[in-house]
Formats: structure tokens, C-alpha cells, sequence
């Protein structure tokens, strides 16, 4: 029968330079057509361990070969790992699928196919789908046209979920929009709040200032009125100047210039009413209070 790759995979033939041969005088090339097999060539090696490998960017890796009963089982690791196992034994088929698995879609993956059993191991073609086609192909090959319900229902999810899944960059561009936008939101939040702080203590300061203004202003006003003199209600001989009470006479000195002003002004005023009082003119004194000297 005619072999085909599924829909959009690259293939990696027997005999590609890609493919790494352990140990290489171990295995040899049969010849066949190319409706029996893919390229016309198959590889074959009846060494127990001995293996091929390829170096791939893919997103999903078919592995065909024969199968017969004098075939035997094998291994794939995956970067160094095992990863599963398969078998070759089986009625004898050309072009038969024997593994299939999805890979890694952010780096390349090294993958390494090994002999189990000193029996016959062969490839005849790997088929790959890069990386930016990740929609795995609906594909019915003879293997899987035989498995059993069962195993064609285990393998559905994976395909649905690999095509309907986003692209890993689609992904990360989302992740990274979501943290910009938060991020925003954080700092915004954070300039709000230092404004208002700045406004609230702003409006603190300048009640304290009205409020230290208020105290000072009550302060100088108490003041102005204890310096202003007092005169005793009585009559003065002839000559002789009105004294002021003891009481107008602050015993400590005034720095404010304004309420010693005040209290000349006073005592003036006072004088000239007991002037106009006691006689005339030229008995009026003129000799200021002794704290205004």
C-alpha cells in the first residue's frame, strides 16, 4: 500500500543527515519500493541498544516502521529521559505506526528511539509538525484504524485540547497586559493617597496658625490693658504734678513700643484734666511719670 505523512508534517527519512546512528556499523539500508516503503528505504539494526536520534523544534513526532514477529520492542527518551516504550512485533505490515507523541513547544527536544531486544528494529520514517502548527491532523492510519474504541476515545482529548488551545505567546501577552494594568492601578492608588495626606496636613497647619494667632492677639490685648495708668481722685497743690497709681507702673520694663505709647497718651489726657481743675496755665506741670523717662 502507498504511505503518505499526515497533513502538514515534514518527514525525517532513513536516510537524513539529521539523524545520529549508535552504533553506526550496526546498522545497515534494505531497498524496497516506494509503495512499500516511504523513500524507498528502510533502516535495520538486530543489536540489543542500538538507537537513532534526531534533534527536533516540533510540536508533534509520528514514528513509522514494519512490523513482524521476529521484531522486538524499544524505548524513547526525550532529552536524556525516558519518556515510554513500544513494540514492533506484530503481523507483518509495512508503513505501521508505532508511537506518537506531542512535545515540548518552547525549546528543541532531542529524542532518542533504542532497541530493547537483540531482534530486529527498524525505521522507515519520522513525521513532524513544526512549531507553528500545533493543530494536530485528523488522520486515520491502518494502527489506529484497529485500535479498539477505547483507545481512540483516551486519545480524543488530547487532540481536541491541543486545537483548541491558545498559542503560547497569546498566553504570555495576556499575562503581561493583566500585570501592566494592575500595576497602573497600584501606583495611581499611591500618588491619590500622597496627595491627600499633603492636602490634610496642609489644612492642619493653617487651623494651628489661626488658632497661635488668636492666643498671641488675646495675648496683646490683656497686655495693652494692664499698662494703661490709673490716677487717684484727688486734689493737687498748686505746682505739683498727679502721680500715677502704683499699680500703672510695671515693675519689668516693655518691649512692645505700641503700650508705652499708649500709656503717655493716658497720663497726658489725665494731666490736662486736673490742670483745667487746679488753676491756671502756669501752674501746670509738665514733668512726665518717672517710668517714661
Amino acid at each position: 500500500m502507498s504511505f503518505t505523512c499526515p497533513q502538514d508534517a515534514l518527514k525525517v527519512e532513513d536516510d537524513d543527515l539529521r539523524l545520529a546512528w549508535y552504533p553506526t556499523n550496526h546498522w545497515k539500508r534494505g531497498n524496497a519500493p516506494k509503495h512499500t516503503y516511504s523513500g524507498g528505504t528502510l533502516a535495520i539494526s538486530r543489536l540489543k541498544n542500538a538507537q537513532f536520534s534526531v534533534t527536533l523544534n516540533a510540536s508533534y513526532i509520528w514514528y513509522y516502521a514494519d512490523t513482524n514477529k521476529d521484531h522486538g520492542k524499544f524505548s524513547v527518551e526525550l532529552n536524556g529521559h525516558q519518556h515510554s516504550q513500544g513494540t514492533s512485533v506484530g503481523p507483518r505490515r509495512d508503513n505501521q505506526l508505532l508511537w506518537e507523541s506531542s512535545l515540548d513547544l518552547l525549546a528543541e527536544q532531542k529524542l532518542t528511539f533504542k532497541s530493547l531486544e537483540a531482534k530486529y528494529f527498524n525505521l522507515d520514517v519520522l513525521c513532524y509538525l513544526p512549531v507553528n502548527l500545533e493543530v494536530r491532523p485528523n488522520i486515520t492510519t491502518p494502527q489506529e484504524a484497529s485500535q479498539s474504541p477505547s483507545a481512540s476515545m483516551s486519545a480524543s482529548p488530547l487532540s481536541l485540547v491541543r486545537s483548541n488551545g491558545l498559542q503560547v505567546g497569546a498566553i504570555f501577552g495576556i499575562v503581561c497586559g493583566a500585570m501592566a494594568f494592575f500595576g497602573s492601578i497600584i501606583i495611581i492608588s499611591l500618588i491619590l493617597r500622597d496627595r491627600r495626606r499633603k492636602r490634610n496636613r496642609s489644612q492642619f497647619e493653617d487651623s494651628d496658625a489661626r488658632h497661635s494667632f488668636q492666643q498671641l492677639r488675646q495675648a496683646s490685648i490683656v497686655s495693652t490693658t494692664a499698662l494703661l495708668p490709673s490716677v487717684e481722685a484727688r486734689h493737687y497743690l498748686p505746682g505739683t504734678a498727679p502721680t500715677c497709681s502704683s499699680q500703672a507702673i510695671s515693675t519689668q520694663p516693655s518691649t512692645e513700643t505700641s503700650n508705652a505709647s499708649l500709656s503717655i497718651f493716658s497720663w497726658r489726657q489725665v494731666v490736662s484734666r486736673e490742670a483745667e481743675v487746679s488753676g491756671p496755665a502756669s501752674h501746670r506741670s509738665t514733668m512726665p511719670p518717672p517710668y517714661a523717662r
